[in-house]
């Protein structure tokens, strides 16, 4: 096997590897388990950061897997963004209720005397 059939076949690989890893990510978002999901972002980062652009020019079909793994990602992620975003909303609501103090309830007030 050529070695750019053999370096094809292991970034096929390596992105199918970051297209779970994304899947894990949203599993761990609809659970709420944001430890696992940041845990696993380094590891889907650093697989996406390769340069997948001289698979696109070896055969269609090697192409074509690159660009369904780069939008099975991308779909993934925007999904994992909309569930982060609405979690930090929340938080922001909870910061914000914990820094105002509860309504009608003003400093205490000295009794007359």
């Amino acid at each position: 096997m050529p070695a750019n059939d053999t370096e094809t076949r292991a970034q096929l690989e390596r992105l199918a590897r970051a297209v779970a890893l994304s899947s894990q990510m949203l599993d761990a978002a609809r659970a709420g388990d944001w430890d696992v999901l940041a845990s696993l972002e380094s590891d889907r980062g650093r697989l996406l950061g390769e340069d997948y652009a001289s698979v696109l020019s070896q055969s269609p079909s090697a192409a074509a897997r690159v660009k369904e793994g780069l939008a099975t990602c991308l779909r993934l992620n925007d999904e994992i963004a909309a569930l982060t975003g609405a979690r930090m909303a929340r938080l922001g609501e909870l910061l914000a209720e914990m820094s105002s103090p509860p309504a009608g309830n003003g400093p205490p007030q000295r009794p007359p005397g």
